[in-house]
């Protein structure tokens, strides 16, 4: 024992006794350390090959759709589940009918309407995309939509729907893309030329209430001239009932 810079130091040694053993394994970690057994060779079938290795069961994918007409896009967006994807081969195609997406996605699975590749489907007529309540995650990508102006909407009692990368040259007085469903994205896309009245983007809502938590960002606007019309905008933002705004999270 010894004092050091006033305190105690104490030091024990027990040199002539052995250390104690160490405490036994349990019995869990003790099976642990078992060799794991050599698995037996797989049986041949009498087709020279063994059988596949069992895989645990997971939820099925999601199967895609290749498209070739209008009708069959129609057709497989009516039937879509969450998680679909759906896509049209590349060519021109011609409306007389909006397209129609009023199905609900989910969260993580979107129902995805997209060009077989970026700019390779033109979308022209008298209609565009029309997502329609109950929709929901609904995800429309790639296409060049040279339709005719105001048939292209976000409407009432949709949430989470998304254009992205795709061209609007549409024809025409009104908007390119009416925005009036909640919680809607818009990025990536280019929005040109614009010589009639009209916005390239118009965002109203429903009642006194404007469309919420929009997110519009990234876009490409060019071209904007519609000398002798008056209203042409590249993103209007307000009620048309009241010309103004509501006071509710617009963004």
């Amino acid at each position: 024992m010894a004092l050091v810079g006033g305190g105690l130091l104490l030091g024990i040694a027990h040199a002539t006794e052995p250390p104690a053993p160490p405490p036994p394994a349990p019995a869990a970690e003790a099976a642990a350390q078992k060799p794991e057994p050599t698995p037996a060779p797989a049986k041949d079938h009498g087709n020279g090959q063994a059988p596949a290795a069992a895989v645990a069961p997971s939820a099925a994918a999601a199967a895609p759709h290749l498209v070739d007409s209008l009708a069959a896009l129609q057709s497989a967006i009516n039937e879509a589940v969450a998680g679909d994807t759906i896509t049209l081969k590349n060519g021109v195609y011609t409306t007389a009918a909006p397209i129609t997406a009023n199905r609900p996605g989910k969260a993580g699975q979107p129902i995805t309407i997209a060009a077989e590749s970026v700019g390779g489907v033109e979308i022209m007529g008298t209609n565009g995309f029309q997502v329609v309540a109950p929709a929901a995650h609904i995800l429309i990508s790639g296409f060049l939509l040279t339709h005719a102006s105001g048939t292209t909407t976000i409407d009432m009692d949709t949430s989470d729907v998304r254009f992205t990368r795709n061209t609007f040259r549409c024809t025409g007085d009104g908007a390119y893309l009416s925005m009036v469903g909640d919680d809607a994205q818009v990025d990536h896309n280019e929005f040109s030329p614009k010589t009639g009245a009209g916005a390239m983007i118009a965002v109203s809502g429903t009642g006194s209430q404007v469309a919420r938590r929009l997110w519009i960002h990234h876009n490409l606007f060019h071209d904007l001239d519609n000398a002798g019309s008056g209203g042409a905008q590249m993103i209007r933002f307000g009620l048309l009932s009241s010309h103004g705004q509501s006071t509710g999270a617009g963004l």
